[in-house]
């Protein structure tokens, strides 16, 4: 519990977060209403003790009641909440629901569409749905995640549509014996071979090999600041590597497959997070895994917003 007046100088830790929920009863036990899931946000927000976002002192708050939680110290004294700053900052609505939308994005290995999430949990209007999974998306890849390394393959890949108005990506798959390893995702537009050298620092280590389809021009710049570079085998110039062409494919078929083909291209980037973030966690051993990683990132999170609603998309 935490205090709700007579203050400490002493602070207790809080302890860590218990075991993840493996399936929907476990999960519907875990969090039966919107006070479960708002301690369970304190703990994955401050696992080893309140942190006041304010002057930084690590000692348990006043527990005010109605989410909010006031600092100790006299000087500061500074309120805030479990969902301040996070992605459910501001919401209408309940934590429950988030908790819901997430476990459903989590428990299913092709993902969920705005269309089957409204139908499933009862949302009023489609638009919410979207905004809310859209909002997910967007914190679903770190920006200061670690960058791969080893012998990589790149290309671009065709992921939607057809002809000059398709959707394309950029495709960084570790090699991993003859599996693949992690992966990174990027939309492709524009000059294509400038976008392949950012594509590439953003995320791949120098000092890494690159095995792709890389132009002479691309390949000498890569190779300047310390990379390995490689050519497909076999060496043509439209040649994709077998890792890239794969993962374009399951890319293609999940789209077309949960999403029925309808993404935007102005909304491409937010889907290529998703699937890193499912493919990179292929191996979790229960949905719980994944839901826990998405509420931490919730929770790390800044608010997002999502942008004007497409109703095109997903039916």
């Amino acid at each position: 519990m935490l205090p709700t007046s007579t203050p400490s100088t002493s602070s207790t830790p809080q302890s860590p977060p218990a075991p993840f929920p493996t399936n929907f009863i476990e999960f519907h036990a875990r969090f039966p209403n919107d006070e479960a899931c708002r301690r369970y946000l304190l703990k994955l927000r401050w696992p080893t003790g309140f942190v006041c976002p304010a002057c930084g002192t690590k000692q348990e708050p006043y527990d005010l009641g109605r989410d909010r939680l006031r600092c100790r110290v006299p000087e500061c004294r500074a309120e805030t909440t479990a969902t301040a700053g996070t992605l459910f900052s501001s919401t209408r609505g309940p934590l429950l629901t988030w908790f819901l939308v997430m476990w459903e994005i989590s428990s299913r290995k092709t993902g969920v569409s705005a269309v089957e999430l409204q139908a499933k949990l009862g949302f009023s209007r489609y638009a919410t749905v979207w905004i809310w999974l859209n909002k997910l998306r967007q914190v679903m890849v770190r920006p200061d995640r670690d960058r791969l390394a080893g012998e990589v393959e790149v290309g671009i890949v065709k992921v939607s549509g057809h002809g000059e108005n398709g959707l394309r990506a950029f495709v960084a798959a570790q090699r991993e014996g003859r599996r693949i390893g992690r992966i990174r995702l990027d939309t492709c537009e524009g000059d294509a071979s400038a976008d392949m050298i950012r594509f590439i620092t953003e995320t791949i280590r120098p000092g890494s090999t690159i095995i792709g389809q890389v132009a002479s021009a691309t390949a000498d710049a890569l190779r300047a600041i310390g990379y390995v570079v490689l050519m497909s085998e076999p060496v043509t110039s439209s040649a994709t590597p077998r890792r890239v062409r794969l993962v374009g494919g399951h890319i293609s078929k999940w789209l077309m497959g949960t999403h029925q083909g309808g993404v935007q291209k102005q909304h491409l980037g937010w889907y290529l997070d998703e699937y890193v973030f499912r493919f990179n966690r292929r191996s979790a051993r229960s949905p719980g895994q994944l839901f826990q990683t998405l509420v931490k990132l919730a929770v790390q999170a800044a608010p997002r917003k999502a942008g004007p609603v497409s109703r095109s998309e997903e039916e």
